[in-house]
């Protein structure tokens, strides 16, 4: 009882701390709303743009324990917005101005007082956020990268399920303030001074709204812990599990799961290296695979560790495979993995070995190309994975992989996560 109270109580922590970063994201979008009518519209950008820079630094702040599994998508969407909206007013403001531009000026309907409506530059922003952040979630390496960190959990699930949720309705809201404040810009403002109706249309309706939206997500959350504590204690009381991938040859071994898709076909208790390699040579028949870890999911309140083998089988072995197994290929492991027949925790392992093991062939530690050929990309074969000599648990290659020397702006890329992302493993 104690333990099942402790496990809804972690639960409970990273759900509020996921909305809690929404409340900031969508608080700092109020106080970005109110600014004009607290300093001129010409200084706005720069204040707006420290916001963004906070919340960089907070969401890349190290944390421990239990917040080590949080979710700072919410914060980087705020940084992200708050960005490209300081941005986009530091143009305006250049091209509304009269000395650099005095005949565009003069011409447009322009005024000094009143340069842009900050409801038209942040929520269009968001939209376009929102709808960026929904077409590259599912499949993003950021994602991914969180993925393989947490291990295809109950926490990561939770986490893409809900992100997902929030930027969908984020999106459609959004759409439909862009809808009444652009109807009402034309047919009813006049650029001269903001009266009743125009406050009306373009702060406080944005800001009601944003605020609606802060109380939809803790409800929303509320049900989510209601419906997924219990399957949060269940992973949670299992202890240390070893999840072995037999390959011969080029070739996985692979067996439906319980609801249908492909998976690893052993899953060992692991309380020592030798009861687990006892345990699988009695479950497989296999007396003389070679046995190697390949990474290790560390423990957590909502989950517990999980170490990822790999089980090399001569390719003359008379190995019997277990009923409904089948061996993949590299090609056919693709196919389903695109197809999303693979399970949850294969996927991620899938991932994280083909990423580190093509950027440690690539790219030394630091990014740069270990030839001097241009987007050069190795191959990938099973076969060649015992004669690794690769920390898959080092998760700097992960990192190597999205920013090295063959991505744009490589150096400014190192140096922007160096110093202002604060992040000295780099």
């Amino acid at each position: 009882m104690v333990r099942r109270a402790n496990d809804n109580l972690a639960m409970r922590r990273l759900l509020m701390d996921q909305w809690t970063q929404w409340a900031f994201a969508m608080l700092s979008f109020v106080v970005t709303l109110l600014m004009p009518f607290v300093i001129s519209r010409t200084y706005m950008p720069l204040p707006i743009a420290l916001m963004g820079y906070t919340f960089a630094i907070y969401a890349r702040r190290p944390v421990h324990g239990l917040m080590s599994l949080r979710c700072t998508l919410a914060l980087r969407y705020a940084r992200n917005v708050l960005l490209w909206t300081a941005l986009v007013m530091v143009v305006i403001l250049l091209v509304y101005h009269r000395i650099l531009f005095p005949e565009y000026a003069a011409k447009a309907n322009f005024s000094a007082e009143i340069p842009f409506i900050t409801s038209m530059i942040l929520v269009p922003v968001m939209t376009v956020m929102a709808a960026w952040y929904l077409i590259v979630l599912p499949n993003s390496r950021g994602c991914r990268h969180c993925r393989t960190r947490l291990g295809c959990n109950v926490v990561s699930r939770v986490y893409e399920r809900e992100n997902t949720y929030r930027f969908r309705l984020l999106l459609i809201v959004s759409l439909m303030i862009n809808l009444v404040t652009v109807w009402y810009y034309y047919n009813y403002y006049i650029n001269y001074n903001f009266n009743s109706p125009d406050f009306f249309f373009f702060v406080v309706m944005p800001c009601v709204v944003m605020v609606l939206l802060l109380v939809a997500g803790l409800l929303r959350s509320a049900n989510v812990l209601r419906a997924l504590s219990p399957l949060g204690v269940e992973t949670a009381n299992r202890g240390p599990v070893a999840r072995c991938i037999i390959v011969q040859g080029d070739q996985a071994l692979l067996v439906p799961n319980h609801i249908g898709l492909w998976d690893t076909p052993y899953t060992i208790d692991d309380d020592d290296d030798e009861d687990m390699k006892a345990e699988f040579a009695r479950l497989s028949g296999i007396t003389d695979a070679e046995i190697k870890s390949l990474y290790v999911t560390p423990s957590s309140e909502m989950g517990p560790q999980v170490r990822h083998m790999a089980v090399y089988i001569s390719e003359d072995s008379d190995y019997a495979a277990p009923a409904h197994a089948e061996w993949f290929t590299i090609d056919r492991l693709t196919k389903v993995l695109n197809m999303g027949q693979l399970a949850h925790e294969l996927s991620s392992e899938i991932y994280r070995v083909y990423t580190i093991a093509m950027a440690w062939k690539t790219y030394t530690i630091e990014g740069f190309r270990k030839y001097p050929i241009k987007n050069y990309h190795p191959n990938f074969r099973l076969r060649d994975m015992r004669e690794w000599d690769v920390d898959f648990n080092d998760m700097r290659w992960l990192w190597v992989a999205r920013n090295n020397q063959d991505m744009p702006f490589y150096r400014l890329r190192r140096w922007w996560q160096r110093t202002i992302n604060q992040d000295k493993t780099l």
